[in-house]
């Protein structure tokens, strides 16, 4: 029947949960990456030797990293939900099982 090869919900959770802790790390390296890139862009659009042109891409750039920070932190927000479903799918599944009601 080849069920005996099917990987059981808990190593499908495990393996859901592994992908999402990389997907956080990820995304937690695209955050401190963007905070950089603005502090950077900020401190060139405060320089007053800075060209009123190269000033106005800088604040340009500004709006485009806030934008996609913001983009960013609400995308950790949804895999830190999605970390907590798969961590309560988790311990629901141990009780069930410990409970003999399978």
């Amino acid at each position: 029947m080849g069920m005996a090869d099917d990987p059981s919900p808990e190593e499908l959770r495990q393996k859901q949960l592994q992908g999402l802790l990389e997907v956080r790390q990820n995304v937690e390296a695209m955050i401190v990456s963007l905070e950089a890139d603005l502090e950077a862009v900020i401190a060139l659009a405060n320089d007053p030797d800075v060209s009123e042109e190269a000033r106005d891409k800088a604040f340009n750039k500004l709006a485009e990293i806030d934008h996609n920070l913001s983009q960013a932190q609400a995308l950790q927000v949804q895999i830190e939900d999605l970390i907590a479903e798969n961590q309560a799918m988790s311990s629901s599944q141990q009780e069930s099982a410990t409970s003999g009601s399978d």
